[in-house]
């Protein structure tokens, strides 16, 4: 007997996934953890020594939506040869059947559900006004959440930050065609290289409604006395507790949500723990939670000393799938068919 699967290539995944899309496949997943449908076990790491990596295993299971494996793998070596260092694909397979389904190259969709993730957090977690945002970093991400934002706000200024100025660049002259492609509004955007004006950082942050920081960082990326009062920040680049984007008085100054438990360990709030956070004053909950309506946010000052939100996320294999089965439903006809 035979089966076909169909195999979608980064250029059909970034055809295919509108920032839209993503938000919704991203609520889907969340609302899911919520109400404890969902089947996550824990990822199975495995150290490739010989070649510098790791590669991860992270299965899960939505009912009613799909049964997966995500496949990540670390090769910091890669970028010698030009290829991507952390090279993804998800698998996914009938739910009723168990035959394999699709196999879905990762990468893009991988910084898309992060950046959806971040745009459920600001939707239902930062000022209704916010108009202005600054991105840390010029990479994939930086340039999903700097779209991600504008999708669930009316953003009208993003800044780049990024420590050289090529990137920043690339990214700027693409940004304003692909926010109005996808929400029909214009937008403006100012680049910052931290490598010639590093006071420059200090007067966007005290602007910005919102903030993405997209890095691998293991040094803070700005002060949090900076922030503006209300101020929204989304943590994605630390995944490590040796990495760290936000500092400790930035933690402290906001309401925290986290996508799942396997945020609490990384530096963002490792660090803000050994100086003093507590989860009990300033952590809310999961974003999941949020979304089910049991946990919210305090609007105003809350309790004197949080005046700001964050949310701080290192991602969940739910995501990955039901993006994946989002993107494989969405391209029915394209990509290309194998018979095994």
């Amino acid at each position: 007997m035979t089966t076909t699967v169909s195999i979608l290539s980064e250029a059909d995944v970034a055809a295919q996934l509108p920032m839209a899309l993503a938000i919704e496949a991203s609520e889907t997943a969340f609302r899911s953890l919520c109400k404890g449908t969902a089947t996550v076990p824990p990822r199975t790491v495995i150290p490739v020594t010989p070649h510098n990596g790791t590669t991860l295993f992270k299965p899960g299971h939505v009912p009613g939506e799909c049964v997966g494996l995500k496949i990540v793998s670390v090769r910091p070596n890669n970028a010698e040869s030009g290829k991507p260092t952390v090279p993804a694909v998800v698998l996914l397979v009938d739910e009723e059947t168990g035959m394999p389904q699709c196999m879905v190259a990762a990468t893009h969709l991988t910084a898309w559900r992060t950046a959806a993730g971040s745009a459920i957090s600001t939707r239902l977690m930062a000022p209704q006004e916010a108009k202005t945002a600054v991105v840390f970093g010029a990479g994939l991400q930086a340039k999903a959440h700097a779209l991600a934002f504008a999708c669930v706000r009316p953003l009208e200024k993003v800044t780049i930050v990024n420590r050289t100025r090529p990137r920043a660049e690339a990214l700027a002259a693409e940004l304003p065609a692909r926010v109005l492609e996808e929400t029909g509004h214009s937008i403006t955007v100012d680049i910052v290289v931290t490598s010639e004006d590093k006071q420059a950082v200090e007067r966007v942050v005290r602007s910005a409604d919102l903030i993405a920081t997209c890095t691998n960082s293991s040094e803070p990326l700005f002060d949090g006395a900076w922030l503006k009062p209300g101020a929204h920040i989304t943590g994605v680049g630390s995944y490590t507790p040796t990495m760290q984007e936000i500092d400790a008085a930035t933690v402290k100054r906001c309401q925290v949500v986290i996508d799942t438990d396997s945020a609490l360990p990384v530096g963002d709030l490792g660090f803000a723990r050994e100086a003093g956070w507590k989860e009990s004053e300033g952590l809310l909950g999961t974003l999941g939670e949020l979304l089910g309506g049991k946990i919210s946010v305090k609007r105003g000052d809350a309790g004197g000393t949080m005046d700001c939100t964050m949310f701080k996320s290192v991602g969940t294999a739910v995501q990955d799938l039901v993006t994946a089965k989002a993107v494989f439903d969405r391209a029915a006809g394209h990509g290309t068919r194998v018979e095994m």
